[in-house]
């Protein structure tokens, strides 16, 4: 076990190296600016209700997002929320893990380390939800919530604190990530109702129901402020009013695309940091991970991403953005979990586990550099010239000119999100960046240059 340790090591090692330093790279960008400005001009508080009237409902995470402003701009960096951001996904898979196995701790935490890579790589948009600070507390920080919650319930301690942590989780994930409590309140009924029926309908008879009745009412009551919020209402003059009958279309083009398009893309990599699960399944030949659990598993993934596309299908007319997918990742990492589990144990007579776990050590190491050394690259070059553009603005404010400023685009941001501006003065990009900086004068960008043919 202490080998198998040392050699699943190196690969997390590195990419830990490699996330945290992109992670120093990054910057404030494009809707950032705007969260920074409101909280500049109504406070703490001031800017969480104004967003919730106007724009954004999404109270839990805008307050998170706030602290996260204040002590980034006392740090002067954002690495720091990186680093944060990162070990709580660790430890939310850790209480779970530790809640299904009985493994040494220092597997149990290598374990979970995977399982947090494994869901970074899984994600499908990765700038978005790791990297962008305003949508980061939102998708982000909301699954790691949801996997918090989840650990509340598995366990099996019944006290006051686990009930108000449990509470207080499904109020974050209400106030964070609407399509996800959509799928968690489902999740919810159906576990109950599950779990009445097989003990004859005596709800006193439940081991674990009341831990399911918090949640569900948290995630209630949190969706109920969001809900409760004017903003919503803005929000929805600005999407396409369409009949339900193109929304259906919509979400079934959507469950389409998901399984042929876009899942497939991610299964190799999440498979890849799944390899812990391969060996875990090879060691115990657990009798419980049978055919025929595979295929109940198999089509309750299904499901989960048929319900996670719902409610964005709908309110948008369309697929929606990628970060939005983000709860999809989730399910999906503890899905290839299953599978690599199912694998080990069908495969273990066929294959010396030392072998694989050798290989496999080198091909995860070349993974993660080949993957990360060229978005480390883009990362350092992105915010050189971010750095210069903001260092050129501030030169022009202070020489007192008020002429309009033109900029050179900015390079290629790889992981990070782009905080480039639009080649036209009145771009909300535009406007958020010269309010925070309180110029009064117009800058643009100019176009990227097309490469020749």
């Amino acid at each position: 076990m202490e080998k198998q340790n040392r050699f699943l090591l190196i690969p997390l090692g590195l990419f830990l190296i490699c996330f945290l330093w992109i992670g120093y790279y990054n910057r404030f960008a494009s809707d950032d600016f705007e969260f920074l400005n409101k909280l500049r001009t109504y406070g703490f508080a001031g800017s969480v209700q104004w967003f919730h009237e106007h724009w954004n409902t999404r109270w839990s995470a805008i307050t998170l997002l706030n602290w996260v402003l204040i002590c980034t701009l006392t740090v002067g960096s954002l690495v720091w929320y990186h680093l944060v951001s990162f070990l709580l996904l660790w430890w939310a898979f850790y209480r779970n893990i530790s809640n299904l196995i009985h493994e040494p701790e220092t597997t149990r935490i290598i374990y979970s380390g995977y399982a947090s890579i494994a869901f970074f790589y899984a994600c499908f948009s990765i700038n978005d939800v790791f990297f962008w600070i305003n949508t980061s507390t939102m998708y982000l920080y909301g699954c790691i919530a949801i996997v918090f919650a989840i650990a509340e319930i598995t366990t099996r301690k019944h006290t006051v604190l686990s009930y108000l942590r449990l509470s207080l989780l499904g109020l974050f994930t209400a106030g964070a990530y609407e399509p996800l409590v959509f799928t968690c309140m489902l999740s919810c009924v159906a576990i109950l109702f599950l779990l009445v029926k097989r003990h004859k309908w005596d709800v006193w008879r439940i081991p674990f129901d009341k831990k399911i009745i918090i949640l569900l009412s948290s995630l209630m009551l949190g969706f109920a402020i969001s809900y409760s919020g004017e903003g919503h209402v803005v929000r929805a003059t600005y999407l396409p009013q369409e009949s339900f009958f193109f929304k259906t279309w919509v979400w079934i083009k959507a469950i389409v695309k998901m399984f042929v398009l876009h899942i497939p893309l991610k299964m190799l990599p999440v498979f890849l940091f799944s390899i812990p699960w391969f060996l875990f399944g090879a060691k115990y030949q657990s009798q419980w991970f049978s055919k025929k659990l595979f295929q109940r598993i198999t089509i309750v993934m299904v499901v989960l991403v048929m319900i996670s596309l719902l409610p964005v299908a709908f309110i948008m007319s369309e697929m929606g953005p990628e970060r939005a997918w983000t709860q999809i990742s989730l399910y999906l990492v503890v899905y290839i979990a299953l599978v690599a589990c199912y694998a080990g144990k069908a495969l273990q007579k066929y294959y010396s586990m030392n072998k694989v776990l050798k290989l496999y050590s080198v091909i995860a190491v070349m993974y993660v550099l080949a993957i990360g050394i060229p978005r480390l690259v883009q990362a350092k070059q992105y915010s050189n010239a971010y750095d210069e553009r903001i260092a050129l603005i501030l030169d022009h404010k202070n020489s007192g000119k008020n002429t309009t400023l033109t900029l050179s685009p900015l390079p290629e941001s790889g992981w990070l999100h782009s905080a480039e501006i639009a080649t036209g003065p009145e771009h909300f990009y535009n406007i958020f960046l010269k309010e925070f900086l309180g110029l009064d004068f117009e800058i643009i960008s100019n176009p990227p240059v097309k490469a020749k043919d």
